[in-house]
């Protein structure tokens, strides 16, 4: 029973984005599924990275991350990926932001690669000063 359900469900939600693709284009509307999914996504992500305490308990940046020296260094070549990854999200998004980008999975606007590209720079980079800026500051106060 249960996979039943689950594949209704599959179904419903593949025919209601195939409406909404077509209803946009009948219009002439340069938003795509993705576009719906991504963009709030990234908005939301934006918001959260600017003001994280959503939570009345402690945050993660109330407290100090310790790492030893080759997990840090792997934190920052990961830290730096991620970042220029995100970059180049902006850059694409920002060039040409009603570009409709044609992939395997779904389609994708410009504009919804902008803002993902700024959620993921603004995720990582409060990533970068939790662990590195704080534990500079830390071990100087020490």
């Amino acid at each position: 029973m249960f996979y039943v359900k689950s594949l209704l469900t599959i179904f419903v939600l593949v025919a209601v984005s195939l409406m909404i693709d077509h209803f946009f284009e009948a219009f002439n509307i340069p938003i795509v599924t993705m576009d719906l999914i991504f963009f709030p996504l990234s908005v939301f992500l934006i918001y959260f990275s600017i003001k994280p305490n959503l939570l009345k308990d402690g945050f993660v940046a109330d407290n100090l991350i310790y790492y030893s020296r080759p997990r840090l260094c792997l934190s920052l070549v990961t830290l730096l990926l991620f970042l220029a990854f995100a970059s180049v999200l902006m850059y694409i998004g920002f060039n040409d932001p009603l570009l409709l980008l044609d992939g395997h999975k779904g389609k994708l606007h410009g504009y919804s690669l902008f803002f993902l590209g700024i959620a993921i720079f603004l995720l990582f980079s409060r990533f970068g000063y939790l662990a590195l800026y704080k534990r500079y500051k830390a071990k100087k106060r020490a």
